[in-house]
């Protein structure tokens, strides 16, 4: 929030994903002193887990014109400009051609071989000091993926000490994580506090007090105590579903989408990434590598 003028006003952004009733209590506040709100989102990406849809209809009502970005700002390819257009009008499939005649569609004969490419491709990014998480639809996907990653991590010596096993994962100094719950009274620098989508990478572990010292990419270094960590509020980072990353800016965007994934989850993933999106797919038409006898991972959700 801020104020514009003499008036208060309250910025909402991402506004798809707020409920009905979060927007009408926050509304019912600015109304009482004599302020404003302004609603800025996508009413085609994710909406609200909660009962919503007040921003998409509002954004639908032309009695009531809003303020469009009609200039894609985000990705740099024209080509990969026209997919999103093409997507966001319904012509999925055309969507998707592009991006294949672009080099930009990785088909794999199996799940389990489609997560092994996207984690090494991610690996292979990570090496040259990318930084971007790869994009999941269902969690596990997410969960699938975050696996193959921490191995490669640990093969590599990048992950380091003896791990803390809460909640059945395990943490290790240099992991990085999300934090998936508000804690106000875990602050850092300037006061800033835990959110949930908190993003940083563990530095040291107190096996005694079963805490974790994380440097937080926005937050500061904060120490995460037993209570927080028991309750389940901390995941791995390196796969995120893509209620995770909207709103998120990325140079290179990796999706795995599958069988289930919607309009907006796709619409989502593809426009993540400013230099390019990567999709993998499970193509039946593939061979599988190895031959009718090769065995892939096990998945494990």
């Amino acid at each position: 929030s801020g104020s514009i003028d003499t008036a208060w006003s309250a910025d909402v952004d991402e506004a798809s994903m707020a409920s009905t009733r979060d927007l009408h209590r926050l509304a019912h506040h600015a109304e009482s002193v004599g302020g404003r709100m302004i609603l800025i989102g996508d009413p085609d990406q994710h909406g609200a887990v909660e009962a919503g849809g007040i921003f998409a209809r509002l954004c639908a009502d032309e009695g009531h014109p809003t303020i469009q970005l009609v200039e894609n700002r985000r990705q740099a390819d024209h080509g990969d400009r026209l997919a999103v257009e093409e997507y966001r009008e319904g012509r999925i499939a055309d969507a998707l051609a592009r991006l294949d005649e672009g080099g930009k569609v990785v088909r794999c004969a199996s799940a389990g071989e489609a997560f092994d490419a996207m984690a090494t491709d991610w690996y292979a990014a990570r090496l040259s000091g990318g930084v971007d998480p790869m994009i999941a639809g269902p969690n596990s996907t997410r969960r699938a993926l975050n696996e193959r990653a921490r191995v490669l991590l640990a093969a590599s010596g990048d992950l380091t000490g003896n791990p803390l096993v809460v909640k059945g994962r395990e943490f290790q100094v240099g992991e990085q994580i999300v934090c998936r719950r508000n804690a106000r009274r875990l602050t850092g620098r300037h006061g800033d506090f835990v959110k949930n989508g908190s993003v940083g990478t563990v530095e040291s572990i107190d096996h005694d007090q079963r805490s974790m010292t994380v440097a937080f990419d926005n937050e500061g270094t904060i120490e995460l105590p037993a209570k927080y960590l028991e309750s389940g509020h901390v995941d791995y980072g390196y796969a995120r579903t893509t209620y995770g990353v909207q709103g998120q800016t990325h140079r290179q965007a990796r999706y795995l989408p599958t069988d289930l994934s919607g309009f907006e989850e796709g619409y989502v993933a593809l426009t993540r990434g400013t230099d390019g999106t990567k999709v993998f797919i499970v193509d039946g038409t593939e061979a599988v590598e190895g031959g009718d006898d090769a065995h892939g991972p096990v998945e494990r959700t």
